[in-house]
């Protein structure tokens, strides 16, 4: 596979199959490199920013897609300078945030959204569901006797 600086790498992890992982490609001599934000990983700084080869990449990793940029090594370089002592965090600096950051200039995770969005929903209904339970005195199990 070509790859090329700028491409936006999302891919699905082995051990969390429901969640997406994503790195952005530095080719620098020939040599392609993906750069992302790892949370069970330190760099030398103290921060999660690490650069693998694809195929450390992909070691536990599904290809999703490869969305091609023309963000430049520079725009890349100068995130990961800013952020490079800076760790991981799921809700706030995670590897979309991170992505986002040098895409668009501002860290962002649609996919933190949605989860939360559906987590709440659900909590929601659950909660609809027991006060309905306790204001018509239905239960669920009788007691023994």
């Amino acid at each position: 596979m070509e790859y090329r600086t700028g491409d936006i790498i999302k891919a699905r992890m082995d051990r969390y199959p429901f969640i997406f992982h994503y790195g952005i490609v530095v080719v620098t001599n020939g040599k392609v490199n993906i750069i992302h934000n790892k949370p069970d990983e330190k760099n030398e700084y103290g921060g999660n920013i690490v650069c693998y080869t694809p195929g450390k990449f992909f070691s536990t990793r599904q290809l999703v897609s490869i969305q091609h940029t023309k963000i430049s090594k520079e725009r890349i370089l100068k995130v990961v300078e800013q952020n490079k002592s800076r760790p991981f965090n799921l809700l706030t600096f995670n590897c979309e945030h991170f992505i986002y950051e040098i895409k668009d200039g501002t860290p962002s995770s649609p996919q933190v959204r949605y989860w939360l969005f559906n987590i709440v929903g659900f909590l929601i209904v659950i909660t609809s569901f027991l006060n309905r339970i306790k204001k018509t005195k239905h239960f669920l199990f009788l007691p023994k006797g």
